[in-house]
Parts: structure tokens; sequence; C-alpha cells
């Protein structure tokens, strides 16, 4: 068949995922554009237009399971550490850039804990998750996920109780990123068992990942909409993984292949995935509504300065990086991606 059921992908044995995958790179420049669209909501003329941050999330922890699952194991914490010098050394550079340029002032404990944000402090511990489902392996996955669904759950209810009206989606605080680790799960999974499955075509991979995402967002709708209906929104976790799935079904489509193997579609989608992380942490204070009267250019153009910035970024922080290391300065390594 053409596509794997939850069911076979948690029953599959682990084998060996490409290093290099173009289909990551695909899918990370799609969350790189779906998180930042999602955030422009003053500059449009409609704010609603601006959705799909949950689905960019997402593919982001989908892309980093599939391929952290797969990558250079060895003890915790050497592990650890590398995840810590691909991301750590961006977040300084962010703070020295954003505290010279654009007025922020936070101190080294609020830079360390928070500086990139609730979604990148989630994802921090999201790995140390992810370490100890590659130490249990794939065959106890199902065990794996039924005792984080169940302290999920837990969670979950102990906040109910004490507030109402609270959505996952709408708020910032630390529990409402605590799902989306079952999308690093996901993406670790099909990481590891990608070489079975067999070639999907794109129009079908497409049109079940529309179908999915409308049923997905018409979940979401209602619950925002119908105070009973949203003390079960967690279970948007279930659309949500197959909203995943099928697109990366469609990703990994030959005829997306192809395409990108095309200089002029690869560079710009390499580009853009190698800058995924910076493009997150540099946006926000980028968007402003004093050229909303040149709509849609606006949005591209803040796309364009967004993307620029973020470069500048990644590039500090490697020399940030390569500053605390014995080795001379690799020049070359700093400023290409």
């Amino acid at each position: 068949m053409w596509m794997l059921t939850i069911l076979d992908i948690m029953t599959l044995q682990t084998s060996p995922a490409s290093k290099r995958n173009p289909t990551i790179y695909i899918l990370k420049c799609i969350a790189v554009v779906l998180i930042t669209w999602s955030h422009m909501d003053e500059l449009v003329p409609i704010s609603q237009i601006c959705t799909g941050g949950a689905v960019g999330d997402g593919l982001f922890l989908f892309c980093s399971g599939f391929t952290l699952f797969m990558g250079r194991g060895g003890d915790f914490f050497n592990w650890y550490k590398r995840r810590v010098n691909r991301i750590y050394p961006s977040i300084l550079a962010w703070a020295v850039v954003s505290c010279l340029f654009f007025g922020t002032d936070r101190d080294i404990v609020s830079i360390i804990l928070y500086g990139g944000g609730t979604f990148i402090s989630a994802m921090m511990v999201f790995y140390t998750g992810l370490y100890f489902l590659r130490w249990v392996g794939i065959k106890r996955l199902a065990w794996f996920c039924g005792v984080y669904v169940l302290v999920l759950i837990g969670a979950y209810l102990m906040l109910l109780g004490s507030r109402d009206g609270i959505f996952i989606y709408h708020t910032t605080e630390t529990f409402t990123f605590m799902h989306y680790f079952l999308c690093m799960v996901l993406g670790a999974v099909v990481g590891a068992n990608s070489d079975r499955m067999t070639p999907s075509r794109f129009l079908p991979s497409f049109v079940c990942a529309l179908g999915t995402c409308v049923i997905y967002y018409a979940f979401l709708y209602w619950c925002d909409h119908n105070e009973v209906v949203r003390k079960f929104q967690l279970i948007s976790v279930i659309p949500m993984w197959f909203v995943l799935y099928f697109i990366y079904r469609m990703c990994s489509a030959p005829e997306l292949v192809r395409l990108y193997e095309k200089t002029w579609v690869r560079k710009p989608v390499y580009w853009i995935s190698a800058i995924s992380l910076e493009v997150y942490l540099v946006q926000f204070v980028l968007f402003t509504d004093k050229y909303n009267h040149l709509f849609p250019v606006n949005v591209i153009v803040t796309f364009l300065v967004i993307f620029a910035l973020s470069y500048i970024v990644k590039c500090l922080g490697t020399l940030i990086l390569q500053t605390f290391r014995e080795e001379n300065y690799d020049w070359k390594k700093i400023v290409s991606l």
C-alpha cells in the first residue's frame, strides 16, 4: 500500500534514515513559512488568514524527531551537548543583536532559560524525552506513548480545573507545548522506518494532507467556539498526527523531490531550512503595520528582511561557537549555511 497506518508505524523495526534527506529540507522550509505567516496578523487586512502556526510548529518538531532519532548516539550528556551547541550560540547571538539594535534588555538567566521563547525552551525539554525514547527503543513505543498521554491528560485536567476557558493553542504557557512532543515522536518513528515505506504519489498525498488539515482546523474552530467541546481539545493531537504524516508523504513524493533537485528550487529551500531556528528567534521584532498600505509587498519585504537578519544571527552564532573552541576560526564555515 502507498501509506502506512499509525498502527503499522508503531510496530515496525528501526532502520537507518538517510542523513541528507531532501524531504526534511522541504518540510523545514514549509514550517518556517507557516510559523512566520501565522505571526503576521498585524501586517494583513484580514488577520484571520494568518494561520498555520500550529502545523508549522508540529512540522518543525517532526523534522527534529526524524533527524535526531537516527543521528549520532552516545551518552546523554554528550548527545544533549550537541543540541545545545546548535541552538544556544544563535540564542546568544540574537541576545546581543536585539540588545544593541532593538532595545531589549535581559539578564543572562532569562537568556539561558527563555532566550529562545517558550517554544524553544519546550523543545530543549523534549530532547530529553527523545533521548529516552532512543534508549527504550521503537519496540516499546506504544508503552512510551501511553504513559506520556496519561501524563498529558493529567496535566491538562489540573490546568482545566484551575482555570476556565483555557485553549492550548492560544496561550504561551509551557503546558500548551506538551502535546507537541508527540509530533517529535511521530517524526522519530517515521524517520526510523522511512526506507520501508513505499514511494508515495504527490496528488493523493496532497489530497489527504488537505483533507486532514480541514478536519484539524474545523475541530479547533469548534473548540474555540464551544465551551463544552473545548474540554476535549486534546483530541486535536490525533488529526494533527495525520496532517503531519500526509504532508511528509506529499513532500517525499518523487515528483516533489525531482523539483527540489533543480538548482533554482533547491538553493532557496535549503537556505531557508538552514536558518529555521534563527527565523523563529528574530521575526517578532520586525513586524510592523506602518507599511500595510503596500500590502502584499509589505509581507514579501518582511519575509526577506527576516531571512536576511536570520542569516546574520546564524553567522554570528557560529562565530560565538568557534570562539569558545581551541581551533582556529573557519571563516568559510562561519558564513556558509
